[in-house]
């Protein structure tokens, strides 16, 4: 009865509009990875091509965030914090990371690798994945890759661990975790980690193939090279990255969106939004959990406030409700 039917050609879209060249063969790297230890884990694709080349990523070859800091700093060593732009963000790999992130990165916008699924954004600076990766000996069979390949030195392949498809299955997700992290980037991207162990077979694998440039503090011409990754932005860009946010329902990030940008009244709805997100979050602890739909709940009426919207109150409501505080 459908033999007339044409089935359709399937087209595979190879052109990659995001991210430049340098991001995307250090991405093809991962999946490349992947596809020899893991071949039925994923769609096979074509390699995708960038419309541009562009800088190749940065690692960060110093272990000590001190020298993170005053590289992203660049010839504004003066200052007291770094000073990021709005379409900078740092990705890390959990939430235990984001709340152990120090002082001096905090003024970022930080994002989980889960919540920046899906996102992009100009510049990435990964901090920490393989030191807070859960696997930590897998990371070696990146070596033995690499030996397969050729091209590795004695001493690194005296590093290198045999593959066991039935004990290393976890180096999978982990790979994948990592290439959407570096996948974020469309210009920048750094990597810096303190974890000089678990780190080493990647750095060597991107920096033996010339997939990424490593930075050491002590050879960096402050003269030839201003300011590589601290930006800044001006109030509407922080203001409509702010709405990107909102958008993504990401409320932690629009809400230092637009603290930055110095509106209130969306600071406050965002505000809103997160502690009631925070709220559902925490519903395993009930008392946590009620704390943040009572802050959730004062923040909505305080929404309502500014700008008399129904949608505040019957939030409010909901929140008052889910917290037990109604007769």
């Amino acid at each position: 009865e459908f033999s007339h039917i044409a089935v359709p050609k399937v087209h595979t879209l190879e052109t990659n509009f995001r991210s430049h060249s340098g991001i995307l063969s250090l991405a093809s790297s991962i999946t490349d990875i992947i596809e020899h230890f893991f071949p039925y884990s994923f769609d096979k694709l074509a390699k995708e091509v960038g419309m541009l080349p562009g800088p190749k990523p940065i690692l960060v070859q110093s272990a000590d965030v001190g020298d993170l800091a005053v590289l992203m700093r660049g010839n504004k060593r003066d200052k007291s914090s770094i000073e990021f732009g709005a379409h900078q963000v740092i990705i890390v790999y959990s939430k235990e990371s984001k709340e152990s992130l120090p002082t001096d990165l905090q003024d970022a916008i930080v994002l989980t690798i889960f919540e920046a699924k899906g996102l992009e954004f100009d510049d990435v600076l990964l901090y920490n994945f393989f030191k807070d990766s859960f696997i930590s000996e897998e990371w070696r069979i990146i070596a033995s890759y690499v030996n397969i390949k050729g091209g590795i030195d004695s001493d690194c392949q005296s590093h290198s661990l045999k593959f066991d498809e039935c004990k290393h299955k976890s180096l999978n997700s982990e790979l994948k975790h990592l290439y959407t992290a570096v996948t974020r980037a469309k210009c920048n991207l750094w990597i810096y980690d303190s974890d000089e162990v678990k780190r080493r077979p990647m750095f060597e694998y991107w920096h033996k193939n010339d997939l990424a440039r490593m930075v050491n503090i002590d050879q960096f011409s402050w003269k030839n090279e201003d300011v590589l990754f601290s930006k800044l932005s001006s109030s509407e860009q922080w203001q409509k990255q702010g709405n990107y946010f909102l958008q993504k329902k990401c409320w932690g990030p629009a809400m230092k969106c637009y603290n930055k940008s110095g509106d209130e009244h969306m600071e406050l709805v965002a505000k809103a939004h997160y502690c009631f997100q925070q709220a559902k979050q925490e519903q395993v602890q009930r008392e946590k959990s009620k704390e943040h739909f009572m802050d959730a709940a004062v923040t909505f009426l305080k929404c309502d406030q500014k700008l008399h919207k129904v949608q505040y109150i019957s939030n409010a409501a909901i929140c008052l409700q889910k917290a037990k505080r109604y007769k």
